[in-house]
């Protein structure tokens, strides 16, 4: 076999092995698929997934799934809300007629303040007269006791005036009768100075004053003329020497 010869025999031999080798490969490759997770040929069919148009409805579907749940949810807050609206309104009418009820009640209540407030009035204008007919009338009681009182006195202090009188014209009497004795206590001095004079000796309870309006002399001029100092500390038995008028 010559050169030439061979070479063509190497050629038809390898177009056929190249077309073998193709025929092979798309035979191989038909039934093969490439796993996305390792990267290696894997015989068989690759896993078919979902189309767009599927996944679209599955998106769809589990949307649809989620609104009718929120419409469940919120139908239910609005039956909640229903009850709700009809709870308040019932109050609202519960609360209209006691309201109602609480203005007639303060509408009566402003009618008795109206009538206790006159009442007051009335009796603090009562009152505002009751001072001056109190005052009149202890006044009017007043001044009868004072009169009285004084009506009194002045009748007392007459009897007396008439009684010491009396007595003192009894005894100076009696002393010019006798030779001017009378009594005295012991170690009774003489008159203070020229003149006449009374001898008196004081009584029990009896007082300088009484016995100065008795003679009608005053206090004073018989205090000088015995020489008493303290007008309260004459003592009954004492006696007194008194200026004859």
């Amino acid at each position: 076999m010559t050169l030439e010869k061979t070479n063509s025999l190497r050629r038809r031999a390898a177009q056929s092995s190249g077309v073998a080798a193709v025929a092979l490969a798309a035979v191989l490759l038909s039934g093969c698929y490439t796993d996305p997770a390792t990267g290696r040929i894997m015989a068989g069919r690759a896993p078919r997934g979902p189309s767009p148009q599927e996944l679209r409805m599955r998106q769809l579907e589990t949307t649809n799934a989620e609104l009718q749940r929120q419409l469940r949810s919120v139908q239910s807050e609005l039956e909640g809300v229903g009850m709700s609206v009809s709870t308040v309104s019932q109050r609202s009418e519960e609360n209209e007629r006691a309201a109602n009820a609480r203005g007639q009640d303060a509408i009566a209540m402003r009618g008795d303040l109206s009538a206790l407030e006159r009442r007051v009035a009335a009796l603090e204008s009562a009152l505002s007269k009751v001072p001056g007919t109190i005052s009149s009338a202890l006044s009017a009681e007043h001044q009868a006791i004072v009169a009285d009182v004084n009506k009194a006195l002045a009748a007392s202090e007459k009897r007396t005036s008439a009684a010491v009188r009396d007595a003192v014209r009894q005894s100076a009497g009696s002393r010019s009768n006798s030779g001017g004795g009378g009594r005295r206590d012991s170690g009774a001095s003489s008159p203070p100075r020229s003149g006449e004079f009374y001898e008196w000796t004081v009584e029990p309870g009896q007082t300088l004053s009484q016995i100065s309006a008795a003679f009608g002399v005053p206090v004073q001029t018989i205090m000088n003329d015995n020489g008493i100092k303290d007008a309260s500390k004459i003592r009954a038995g004492q006696t007194l020497w008194i200026q004859a008028k």
